[in-house]
């Protein structure tokens, strides 16, 4: 792995960029609430509405003191939550509970990576920094579940959405979120969904920035110190209405 001075500048190469494929993301959209699970729909969604120009999170990691030291470091995340000793640490600790949830959802650390890997519009040259730090992101989605506090049914994951576009500024994330919320009003007037959604962005934005996070240093502190310090309030309306006897609530472009 190649190793980069504290005082070297990194140029990122220049990247293409391209127009907005609505229908694309639409088509993939309904392949998505038709297999909630198939996490590759998302992938294509959010290759659909990027341009090719994304370097806001990149840029704001290499401001940071912190975020420098990681990028130079590069610590392996997947490896860290892959570790089969989390489930000895102590009840309630954020890497026994992320253990928990990845055992009962049948999920591995390492699960997103495959999904990921997708025919993407544009050829993308990333240098060794931005690699590791996309892979990143994408391996921090459960733990952001987990701290977060949402599930992995479709309401949580519709409200996680939320929170991760107020965190990323992803727009494929906001395409989901919404479009979920328009067919749920549609198919469920009963549900506040979107009421969820929208306490997903709110406290996304209260939080810190998550993906500066050193999350392999913080697995073995309680979850509500975690959030305490990271500032991410409960998801009190997503946890009401999963509260509702009889809730039954499934997404659908239908």
């Amino acid at each position: 792995m190649a190793t980069i001075d504290q005082n070297e500048t990194v140029t990122a190469p220049k990247p293409q960029t391209k127009p907005l494929e609505f229908r694309r993301a639409y088509e993939n959209y309904k392949k998505l609430t038709q297999s909630p699970d198939d996490t590759e729909y998302v992938f294509e969604i959010i290759d659909a509405l990027s341009t090719g120009t994304k370097t806001r999170d990149y840029d704001m990691m290499r401001r940071r003191p912190s975020g420098k030291r990681m990028l130079k470091e590069q610590p392996d995340l997947v490896a860290a939550l892959s570790d089969p000793r989390l489930k000895d640490l102590p009840e309630g600790t954020l890497g026994r509970t992320y253990y928990e949830f990845m055992a009962e959802e049948g999920l591995t650390a390492d699960g997103l990576i495959k999904a990921s890997e997708i025919d993407r519009s544009i050829e993308r040259e990333l240098n060794d920094e931005q690699e590791w730090f996309s892979g990143r992101i994408r391996d921090q989605h459960d733990l952001w579940h987990v701290v977060a506090g949402y599930g992995r049914d479709p309401l949580g994951e519709l409200s996680l959405l939320g929170f991760s576009y107020a965190q990323t500024r992803t727009l494929g994330f906001a395409f989901i979120a919404v479009m979920g919320s328009i067919f749920a009003r549609k198919n469920h007037p009963e549900v506040p969904v979107a009421k969820a959604v929208w306490q997903g962005f709110l406290n996304g934005q209260r939080a810190k920035w998550l993906t500066a996070t050193p999350w392999e240093e913080m697995l073995d502190m309680p979850l509500e110190d975690v959030r305490r310090f990271l500032r991410v309030n409960k998801p009190t309306v997503y946890n009401e209405i999963l509260s509702i006897p009889d809730m039954n609530f499934e997404p659908s472009a239908a």
